[in-house]
């Protein structure tokens, strides 16, 4: 009698398994994107079009969903699925934000903190005139460098113009051999040095910066400021 029980609870349970397998009500019709800001909607309904017509068992246990979505758009910090009705699924997108923009043979390109090259982004919804430009990059190190090791280098700098010289800087440039440059206002050249220098007295960067008003002289404009031979600060002015 207990076997007989099992075995019509074994199957019901199999049909049951069956039926929603196979039956169009249980394959997703209906895809909902949100959260997108700089992301085109459209290019990630494009991205997700190859979900529809799957069953909604491949997004509830072993879906590779999040990881094919993020590989086809790296500007993806995270991505959640969930499930809206029988065969509706709602994806909630959130972005990476952009963090520089580096210009590389007279082209802007936006990059991540982590490095990621936001390629995809809708470019006039990004606010370029508040990020901060990196100039003098070579082109083969930028297209080359998958990791973008230069990044790893720099980001103590950006950090310093970013959380405190936020209000003066807005260009920082790296010249033909290889030492920084910060331009104040978009104007003023400030010379830092090799990285290695500039990294060790941020301090001192933002001293002369936030500073600059006791290096003025009568009737003559600064052209200038040179840190490159610490603790010197040497100024050049007009003439």
């Amino acid at each position: 009698m207990k076997g007989n029980r099992l075995l019509i609870g074994f199957l019901i349970f199999s049909t049951s398994i069956i039926l929603i397998a196979t039956l169009p009500l249980f394959k997703i019709q209906h895809i909902d994107i949100t959260g997108t800001r700089l992301l085109s909607p459209l290019l990630i309904k494009e991205g997700t079009s190859s979900w529809k017509g799957r069953h909604l068992l491949f997004f509830t246990f072993f879906s590779h969903a999040k990881q094919d979505l993020k590989k086809q758009f790296p500007e993806i910090e995270h991505c959640s699925i969930r499930l809206r009705s029988l065969n509706k699924i709602h994806c909630h997108i959130t972005e990476k934000k952009p963090w520089i923009t580096i210009l590389v043979d007279g082209k802007s390109h936006f990059i991540s903190e982590d490095g990621t090259l936001l390629s995809h982004y809708q470019t006039t919804q990004i606010q370029i005139e508040t990020m901060l430009i990196v100039r003098g990059i070579a082109p083969e190190e930028f297209y080359n460098n998958r990791h973008h090791s230069w990044l790893t280098s720099i980001r103590p700098l950006v950090a310093l113009i970013q959380n405190k010289l936020y209000d003066h800087v807005i260009q920082l440039e790296k010249n033909k051999i290889n030492q920084w440059v910060l331009l104040k206002d978009d104007t003023l050249p400030i010379l830092l040095g090799p990285l290695s220098s500039v990294t060790e007295s941020p301090n001192r960067i933002k001293q002369v910066i936030t500073q600059l008003e006791k290096f003025n002289r009568p009737r003559k404009s600064i052209t200038y400021i040179d840190l490159r031979q610490p603790p010197k600060i040497i100024v050049g002015y007009n003439r």
